[in-house]
This record gives structure tokens, C-alpha cells and sequence, in this order.
């Protein structure tokens, strides 16, 4: 059986912008981010199933983190972390645009 090559319209380490409305805002510093409408994210890595296409994004944001301190109770901040979200290659365009190409060598 010869070989598929499947074509995707981004490459890895390409950077994107994400739309911020299509992200767990309840996790995002959104006082940092109130009058941008996209945050920059980096391909990390693509992926195709029986059903469609999916890319995986690294997007570095100030993210809530929340803990127990044994002291004072519940406690929680913003810490500028890199979380993963996946998104269908179909949402390019829509939720996700290419800003600059420019994959891993």
C-alpha cells in the first residue's frame, strides 16, 4: 500500500495567534489582556485521526493557579506558564491565525 503524505497548512514551530474568546477565560489574566484580542502561540505538534486533522498549540499567558496552604486557608495567583490546548486544523482562519512561518529545521 503506498504511502499518504498528508498536507496541513501549518507547520511545527510555526508561531499563531489565538483567539482569546476560544481559551478557558476563567484560568487567564484577563486584566492583563482586556484590549488584546489574541494571545501568540507556538506549534508544537500535529496530528490526524480517522475524522480530521488537529494541531496542539503552546500558548505562554498568565494563567490563575490555585493551592492549599496549611496556614492561611485557600490560597491562588497569576503565574505566567506555557499550557497546551488542541485545536482542529479547520479552526485556522477562525479561531487561529498564521502569523509567521517558519518551521523547525
Amino acid at each position: 500500500m503506498p504511502a499518504c503524505i498528508i498536507e496541513f497548512p501549518v507547520t511545527v514551530g510555526d508561531i499563531v495567534n489565538v483567539k482569546i474568546s476560544s481559551l478557558p477565560i476563567t484560568k487567564l489574566d484577563l486584566d492583563r489582556y482586556q484590549d488584546a484580542g489574541y494571545l501568540s502561540a507556538r506549534v508544537v505538534s500535529l496530528r490526524k485521526n480517522i475524522n480530521s486533522r488537529y494541531m496542539k498549540l503552546a500558548i505562554r499567558a498568565y494563567w490563575l493557579e490555585q493551592w492549599f496552604d496549611p496556614e492561611t486557608g485557600d490560597e491562588e495567583g497569576f503565574f505566567e506558564r506555557e499550557k497546551y490546548f488542541t485545536f482542529p486544523v479547520s479552526a485556522i482562519g477562525k479561531e487561529v491565525l498564521v502569523e509567521e512561518k517558519g518551521g523547525i529545521e
